[in-house]
């Protein structure tokens, strides 16, 4: 997304950020070269935020002259029911839907896909629920596909990753990417999303009608946790916490200060760790806006105990104090 927004293409761009979690974490850190950035939080446009979505766009329609609106939806959402909203009301005439991209971690495709965790339907019940359903269906309604980390996959992961989506959707353009850095006209203004024979698609007729209050969220047992505090962390024992990461916690994102001073940008894959040390504290942050209280890290997993983590994250707060002696 960044790397979109900082690009060298004039174009005015308006961001619309969406964040499965009570606070959007995302929002705070994207690129603020954007002219027009909105936050959608605590659930999916896809679903239980659809109306939102909708409303916002009629809004930012009136409101900006910008060239191009970028949403970026949560990881766990579905292309189709956001495509929907662009067919929905006044909106064609506002707008037109030109290109869906899809982001494939390849370094974690597989394992996800493999993925068959115990949930808890909506009565309590234990089940059953594999990832592989909503990948598919985020493979199968997109136009361009990115498969990004190709420096962390080794090259047969990448040409059966390569094979398995072009097979799901032969119409997609794919692209291999590191950190999601693209020749920008390949996935910018395409038009290459089709208006016409849309409404065929499978489940076209379910998800234009499905009921806002549930999604995929409550469907594969997603869950999310907020983790805020004001005392500085011991980045040893912080890095410890990687030694024994839950399974259950598929994403972590955020800020977190150390008791040296510095601010670290935080994103966990998985148990695979991303950390961007700032120098000096306020480096790179929005001027004049506060990025955090001064931790702030959203965790998205399933079957996650929050009160758990929270514990270890406590156990990593610093005890380093200053004493003042009077004169």
């Amino acid at each position: 997304m960044n790397h979109l927004l900082e690009g060298d293409h004039g174009k005015r761009i308006a961001v619309i950020v969406n964040d499965f979690s009570e606070i959007n974490v995302d929002a705070k850190l994207v690129s603020h070269t954007t002219d027009r950035l909105i936050s959608l939080s605590n659930g999916c446009i896809c679903c239980t935020l659809r109306d939102d979505l909708l409303e916002e766009l009629q809004q930012l329609s009136e409101a900006v002259d910008f060239d191009h609106i970028v949403i970026e939806s949560t990881g766990i959402g579905e292309p189709l029911p956001i495509a929907q909203v662009f067919h929905m009301d006044d909106m064609p005439g506002r707008y037109r839907l030109q290109e869906i991209v899809t982001v494939i971690d390849a370094a974690n495709f597989w394992t996800d896909y493999e993925r068959d965790d115990l949930i808890e339907d909506g009565e309590g019940n234990p089940v059953q629920a594999p990832l592989a359903p909503l990948l598919v269906d985020q493979i199968e309604y997109t136009n361009i596909i990115l498969l990004n980390k190709t420096d962390l996959a080794s090259p047969e992961q990448l040409d059966r990753l390569d094979g398995y989506v072009r097979n799901l959707n032969p119409e997609a353009a794919v692209h291999r990417t590191m950190r999601g850095e693209i020749d920008l006209t390949l996935v910018l203004g395409t038009g290459i999303y089709e208006y016409e024979g849309a409404e065929l698609a499978e489940d076209w007729d379910l998800n234009w009608n499905q009921d806002s209050t549930t999604g995929e969220a409550d469907e594969y047992g997603f869950t999310s946790f907020t983790w805020l505090s004001h005392i500085p962390l011991d980045e040893e024992q912080f890095m410890n916490l990687f030694e024994d990461w839950p399974d259950g916690i598929m994403r972590c994102k955020g800020v977190v200060q150390f008791d040296s001073g510095h601010l670290a940008l935080v994103s966990v894959v998985r148990d695979s760790l991303d950390l961007q040390l700032l120098e000096p504290v306020d480096a790179g942050l929005p001027e004049g806006e506060d990025i955090l209280e001064i931790n702030e890290l959203i965790f998205i997993g399933r079957g996650v105990s929050a009160t758990a983590m929270q514990d270890r994250l406590e156990a990593c707060q610093s005890t380093v104090s200053t004493a003042v002696v009077p004169a």
